[in-house]
């Protein structure tokens, strides 16, 4: 499945102290509450999606895989689905159906680029269609009395981009549409009204183009044609080349002869702008001038439509109803796929020069905008019902009439963005009393968002310290780099207890004056003090503060060993600064993250069906009690277990002692079904102390023993953590059959093998269905290899053969495919049985594909207990080196506390030389033993001193024979 998630599985009987994803409250968050922003951040990593349900209130967004995982948990907890709501990009999937509706697009001018002129008859030029291939559309043209009733059609359908026509003398307007094959029509341009002056210039463009083909720089290709008569004495054509909704002088081009056809083309950077190019020209008659477009400008992008220069998106108009109803379709399909709420992002009051690559907007009005964002937001939550309805654009007085509908606002860039930096004074004041008005006046969430560059902590102090002038049971903090990060920071979780302070109507409820007559603010929590100083230019001095300890952070995140601790502060509060100045009495006025040492994870074998996995670490909170919220408590220390295939943390305990500033013990250990990949693994634990603060760790896997003779993963198909219905490190065969006819079966006593098995049903003899593994061999493998599994049948036609088996493709390390491998299963109906084929490769092996493979035969079966890798095998009797009756005694199990004497006895009847033993585990060893005639007595202890418990292949090689067998050390 390569890079897909880790599939895990419940394993209730094998663990004593793990829990499921809930934390005790002890260790939660003493007031703030964080919420991610998920645009990719967890990356469908388990841990990391355990860690934010624990941690975040909510997510805004989330994938497929970490839904679902939550969603076996919590039903309830709030995910949110993110919904641009004026935004439409080229691959979402309603996109082909809103291409055939212009009219919901913003536009920078009218569509088409319809042209009027008049010679004995109305004449109209356009620019062709941009959203189809100039040849597979038509258009016709309507007329009508107003601008609201263009409905009359003409007769004809015309191929091209210009038509000549008589219209009646009551006609006042008209519009284009494009005809799709036969007759199919869709809107094109707006309605454009009858009027043509003969005695002015006039041009109509052919082309409009931009070429990002090339890497580095890109090429705007314009071309306009004169359609009038009159020919101006010169033009000045304007293009925004370096896009910033401005054209400056050197962006003027001038054209004073060759005037019936304008061709311009300019090779510019195009790094930063996804929008298109905009342009208009000027041209200059006898004296006067004329602008065309008339209005708005003409751009490279389809229709002339409008786009979003930052991220490429179309920019919709909310106005249009059309819009809004696939909207608002799209949101009630998320939300039966394991989303409980919507972030309606980019909730503008206004459309600005930032949003759009080309402004104002054709057609546009404030007011009209407005009311429509308005509408929008009613006709979503009447939709949505109770399902909580959080925007983003709470950043002005107008966005808090949207509180009216909405649950909750967004305040993107609170204090520190990535964009700006610093807010100023008065936008944080602004800023400020908008949280404190959706809270108190409106009783709504409030969700500020701020931004930080490199993680310094110095505006991140800033910014949470702002959020905890204003915050209260309803506020929700986030702060990031950019949304593709986990963006969890210690100082999250400060303990500040309750607020015992709290500005009434404004900010300035909070400011304070200091000595110097300087302002700041000031709020007092249980167990801190919040000082801001907004000013950009003025210090302030604080007395009071100096020698006290106050907050300090790292610059790394909390899941990349962030820390948090407590430096004494001076009495200097600078400009656009803030300290988090920490209460106690003497001595007691220490917080800081826990902090760990000597993490050990390991795994060994138990018995050949079970594994062991033991853990443990060691674990120090040098934190005053005064800050805990039980200081009886040790740590609490989970380790994740995601990457050995299982749900649960595995909770660690030492021996009762409270945390405290000198380390102290945590261990605990689980056993696990075989099966479990264990390839290049590290473990994630967390420690959590009653501080609310946790610190995180990783410790690589050392594997003492597996079972390295068997190299399936998963191969009794036990682990599911995705809750996919597919187990993991398998893949669907045959993925286009119909999946129905596979089942995961967990039915109590169905397995051969410990608790699941697969179940295929084929309903005749041409279906074909299946699941499929890689496996690598190691390095120089050529050693005998076994095919083996079981398998029961219902039913199942035809006769045996290679497709209904255990069947392998094996490739060589030279790349030379050795395909067609099987063990083959009896058709018909029986119970489980047994299959197993031994092949001897002839060159070293590299990888193989494993298949439980059932086509071409109708029927049900089951597979169970998959084996591929190193075999047993025996020399046949009449091998003339060994006697008949027993030529080789190797106990299967061997252990110090077993009764069975580590021993190999080999019969010999003369004295012959074993070439070479072959031990293959870990690593590999030849050995060359000497035999005796008669009976052999080999001590084991001289050939396995130094290896680990764990499952072993023994080959020895005689002459041109070669004997497998395998052995399980337990020590």
């Amino acid at each position: 499945m390569g890079c897909e998630m880790k599939i895990l599985y419940f394993i209730f009987l094998f663990l004593s102290s793990v829990r499921l994803l809930s934390l005790p409250n002890e260790y939660n968050s003493q007031f703030i509450k964080s919420y991610l922003v998920n645009y990719y951040a967890i990356k469908s990593d388990y841990f990391l999606t355990k860690l934010a349900y624990k941690r975040f209130s909510f997510l805004d967004e989330a994938s497929d895989k970490e839904r679902r995982f939550i969603r076996q948990f919590d039903k309830d907890y709030l995910i949110l689905y993110y919904k641009d709501i004026v935004a439409l990009h080229t691959s979402y999937s309603e996109f082909n159906d809103v291409n055939l509706q212009e009219w919901t697009f913003l536009h920078t001018s009218e569509p088409a680029c319809l042209t009027v002129s008049f010679n004995k008859q109305w004449k109209f030029n356009w620019m062709r269609d941009r959203r189809f291939h100039p040849d597979s559309v038509k258009y016709r043209l309507y007329w009508g009395f107003d601008s609201t009733e263009v409905n009359n059609p003409t007769d004809t359908i015309v191929a091209g981009t210009e038509l000549s026509i008589s219209l009646p003398k009551s006609a006042r307007w008209v519009r284009l549409k494009t005809v799709l094959g036969d007759t199919a029509e869709i809107d094109y341009s707006f309605p454009v009204k009858l009027f043509f002056d003969e005695s002015i210039p006039l041009y109509v463009p052919a082309l409009l183009e931009l070429d990002n083909s090339s890497p580095g720089f890109s090429i705007v290709s314009y071309i306009f044609l004169l359609i009038s008569k009159v020919q101006p004495d010169s033009v000045w054509l304007f293009v925004d080349v370096n896009n910033n909704n401005q054209f400056g002088e050197g962006e003027k081009y001038v054209y004073n002869s060759n005037l019936n056809k304008i061709q311009f083309e300019v090779f510019f950077d195009n790094a930063g702008s996804k929008g298109g190019v905009e342009a208009y020209m000027v041209c200059f008659k006898d004296g006067k001038q004329y602008r065309y477009p008339q209005s708005g400008y003409w751009t490279t992008n389809v229709n002339n439509r409008s786009m979003n220069q930052t991220y490429g998106f179309y920019v919709m108009n909310v106005v249009n109803p059309l819009w809004r109803k696939s909207y608002i379709e799209q949101v009630l399909k998320a939300l039966t796929k394991d989303y409980n709420g919507l972030f309606a992002d980019d909730t503008w009051t206004r459309v600005g020069s930032w949003g759009v690559d080309a402004y104002p907007p054709f057609d546009y009005n404030d007011s009209v905008w407005y009311e429509g964002v308005n509408t929008f937001l009613k006709e979503i939550k009447e939709a949505i019902g109770g399902k909580p309805l959080i925007f983003n654009g709470l950043s002005d007085g107008k966005s808090l009439r949207f509180l009216e509908v909405a649950d909750g606002g967004m305040t993107e860039g609170f204090a520190h963005s990535t964009w700006g930096g610093f807010a100023s004074l008065n936008s944080w004041k602004l800023e400020c009393n908008l949280g404190l008005q959706c809270q108190k006046d409106y009783r709504k969430w409030w969700v500020p968002l701020s931004g930080i560059k490199k993680r310094i902590a110095g505006p991140r102090i800033y910014s949470l310290a702002s959020f905890l002038l204003v915050a209260d049971t309803n506020s929700y903090f986030g702060n990031a780099e950019n949304y593709q990060i986990f963006a969890h920071f210690p100082e999250f979780d400060i303990p500040t207890g309750k607020p015992l302070t709290s500005a009434v109507s404004s900010i300035d409820d909070l400011a304070k004056v200091d000595g110097y007559g300087k302002s700041y603010y000031m709020r007092e929590f249980e167990k801190c003090w919040v000082y801001v100083n907004p000013n950009p230019t003025d210090r302030v001095i604080l007395p009071e503060i100096e020698g006290k300890y106050q907050v300090q952070v790292d610059t790394f995140l909390t899941v990349n060993g962030g820390k948090l601790f407590s430096v004494k502060s001076d009495s200097i509060l600078p400009p656009r600064s803030a300290k988090i100045v920490l209460k106690g009495n003497v001595g007691e006025t220490k917080l800081m993250s826990p902090v760990w040492k000597n993490p050990v994870a390991k795994i060994k074998a138990k018995s050949r069906d079970e594994l062991t996995f033991e853990f443990s670490v060691e674990a120090a909170d040098s934190s005053s009690d005064f800050f805990k919220s039980n200081p009886n408590l040790p740590l609490y220390v989970a380790v994740d277990l995601t990457n050995l295939g299982v749900v649960q943390d595995l909770d660690l305990e030492n021996d009762g002692t409270p945390a405290s500033p000198e380390f102290s013990m945590y261990s605990g250990s689980i056993d696990l079904p075989a099966g479990v990949n264990l390839g290049n693994i590290t473990i994630p634990f967390v420690v959590f102390s009653t501080t609310g603060l946790f610190s995180v760790g990783y410790a690589p896997l050392v594997i003492e023993n597996i079972d390295t003779t068997n190299l399936v993963p998963n191969f009794s198909f036990e682990y599911d953590l995705d809750f996919d219905g597919v187990p993991d490190r398998w893949n669907k065969y045959n993925p286009g059959s119909k999946m129905d006819w596979f089942v995961y079966d967990s039915t109590p006593g169905n397995a051969q093998h410990l608790k699941k098995c697969v179940k295929f049903t084929n309903e005749s003899d041409t279906d074909a269905c299946g699941l499929y593994t890689k496996i690598v061999f190691p390095k120089d493998f050529t050693f005998p290899v076994k095919v083996s599994g079981w398998s029961k049948a219902e039913n199942v036609s035809g006769n045996p053969d290679n497709d209904y088996s255990i069947y392998v493709d094996f490739f060589l390390t030279d790349g030379e495919p050795w395909y067609g491998k099987t063990a083959k299963f009896s058709t018909g109906t029986h119970d489980w049985e047994y299959s197993e084929a031994v092949y001897y490769p002839p060159k070293p092996l590299a990888s193989a594909n494993v298949y439980c493979l059932f086509r071409r035969h109708s029927g049900t079966v089951w597979f169970d207990n998959i084996f591929v890798g190193y075999a047993d095998t025996s020399l046949s009797v009449d091998d003339k080196d060994f006697v008949d009756e027993q030529k080789m005694i190797i106990p299967e199990i061997l252990c110090e506390s077993c009764s069975n004497e580590a021993l190999f006895v080999i019969q010999n009847p003369s004295t012959a030389t074993i070439s070479a033993v072959d031990i293959y585990g870990n690593i590999c060893w030849d050995i060359k033993l000497e035999l005796s005639a008669g009976t052999n007595r080999i001590s084991i202890g001289k050939l396995f001193q130094s290896l680990p418990s764990g499952v072993y292949g023994i080959q020895f090689n005689i002459g041109s024979k070669r004997i497998a067998k395998t052995i399980l050390i337990l020590k």
